[in-house]
């Protein structure tokens, strides 16, 4: 099998099909956030900004576990952040 490098940082590619390395050199990382009135809030809570800036926020210190947070991001929860510094996403725009 023929390893062909796909990226930068090691990753490589054995396929044929050079449609399948453009996919996923270009592939985006999906981020849940459940800021309802963010401008780049979508469905299902996926962020659409092309990129995203976080920094620590007041919140940084406290330890939620792991199914808090999951609960957080689910479809059903909403908040709402009156602008960036509320959030731990400076990317954070409101919505107009």
């Amino acid at each position: 099998m023929n390893w062909k490098p796909l990226c930068s940082i090691g990753c490589a590619y054995s396929g044929h099909n050079e449609a399948e390395v453009i996919t996923m050199t270009t592939a985006k990382t999906l981020v849940k956030c459940s800021v309802s009135n963010c401008h780049y809030w979508g469905e299902q809570n996926l962020c659409r900004a092309d990129e995203i800036l976080i920094e620590i926020d007041k919140h940084s210190g406290n330890a939620f576990k792991e199914e808090y947070a999951e609960e957080m991001t689910e479809r059903g929860h909403h908040d709402y952040a009156g602008n960036s510094s509320a959030t731990c996403c400076l990317t954070f725009k409101p919505n107009d």
